[in-house]
């Protein structure tokens, strides 16, 4: 969905589960565009207090990306430094 600036918005959740246990594994998305496109931002959601994250950036290497909840390995890259977000 485009918003104000018409720039489109991919999201993890519609709303943030008030009650996700971050167990400090992997959580992540991806997704599949038609065109290329120009990624500005990327934003976190989280508890308040303390906490770390690593975001890294990736471009897959295939043509196709496995079936949804595949344990299929992705060739990927990853195209953008490592940001350590601490708050």
């Amino acid at each position: 969905m485009a918003n104000a600036s018409g720039c489109m918005v991919i999201e993890r959740f519609a709303k943030f589960p008030s009650k996700m246990k971050m167990s400090g594994g992997v959580h992540a998305i991806q997704f599949k565009t038609s065109r290329n496109v120009y990624l500005f931002g990327v934003g976190l959601s989280g508890a308040s207090g303390s906490f770390t994250a690593k975001v890294r950036i990736m471009r897959c290497l295939q043509a196709s990306a496995p079936a949804k909840n595949s344990k299929e390995d992705i060739a990927a890259e990853q195209i953008a430094p490592s940001v350590k977000e601490e708050s």
